[in-house]
């Protein structure tokens, strides 16, 4: 292969998962009380277990974007051995990784004219980006060139989507996502935001589930209405992101009220198109694909 195709560690893709499909994972960093680590697939400077476990304690881990000099180093070895670069990783809307990497491209692509640098704003995040790397990975497998698996993303990245659910609400409240308030009252009358993203990869408020017994039904009610095709794909591709997804075989009525504006105790329940939780045109309607997430925080 005279290419090769690039991710970071946002994609939360296992080491098997990494090698089965030959992609390149740059990893990230994160600090716990002053303290800098670089998140592996491998899970090699902290494992996932006592990552959690030191959060459930009341640590308040940070992270960072991946720096012009590492983008530099990571890409330059591949340029030297007369290799073309596809990358893809953690959208601009939550990270300014994506706008550091062109700047460093952009002085890559003068000091080796000859190669091709292809970077896509990947729009997903999580087991989303990593499902999007993973069905990218197998193409690349297949001997698919560099032109035609940008496409491919490019395509595929529209038809992922991602619905979420968040438990601890002082993650939220840290982040200056809701104030201390609303994280008060939400925890005290067992309030569970769903979150999904917009094209950008940007976090949307796009409802309230009150009491955990909704919380399945409510995911698995936006998979069928988001997917198609599921009861012939929902198996195969949930083992990609296995460990994300959480699977049943009825869908009772949930308590769910989609209005992020309205009473979390109202029993009525409403559809919210893609487009209300958009802050910009219609993204396209997703199909096939599909990611949830459930925060492992509790």
């Amino acid at each position: 292969m005279n290419y090769v195709f690039m991710t970071d560690a946002s994609c939360d893709l296992t080491q098997k998962q990494v090698d089965e499909v030959g992609v390149r994972v740059l990893p990230m960093e994160f600090q716990i009380e002053d303290k800098c680590y670089l998140h592996y697939p491998d899970c090699r400077m902290m494992k996932l277990d006592e990552f959690y476990e030191i959060i459930r304690e009341g640590a308040y881990p940070k992270t960072s974007q991946i720096n012009f000099e590492s983008f530099k180093t990571y890409f330059e070895q591949y340029l030297k051995a007369g290799k073309d670069i596809l990358y893809t990783g953690i959208p601009t809307g939550l990270s300014g990784t994506y706008n550091t990497c062109m700047i460093a491209v952009e002085e890559l692509r003068e000091k080796y004219p000859k190669r091709k640098i292809i970077v896509i704003d990947s729009g997903c995040d999580s087991a989303g980006l990593g499902y999007l790397v993973y069905l990218a990975g197998k193409k690349y497998k297949e001997g698919m060139d560099i032109e035609e698996l940008a496409a491919y993303i490019e395509e595929t990245k529209k038809h992922v989507a991602h619905w979420f659910i968040v438990d601890d609400l002082d993650q939220l409240k840290r982040g200056g996502r809701i104030s201390g308030v609303a994280a008060t009252f939400g925890k005290a009358l067992q309030i569970k935001p769903l979150i999904s993203c917009d094209e950008t990869g940007k976090l949307i408020n796009a409802g309230k589930i009150r009491g955990k017994s909704n919380v399945t039904s409510t995911l698995v009610k936006y998979v069928k209405r988001d997917g198609e095709n599921l009861k012939k794909s929902i198996k195969k591709r949930s083992r990609v992101c296995a460990r994300k997804f959480r699977s049943v075989t009825s869908v009772p009525s949930s308590a769910l009220t989609s209005d992020p504006e309205c009473s979390p105790s109202s029993s009525t329940e409403r559809e919210t198109p893609w487009h209300k939780y958009s802050h910009s045109k219609k993204p396209t309607r997703p199909s096939r694909l599909f990611c949830l997430r459930q925060s492992l925080l509790k």
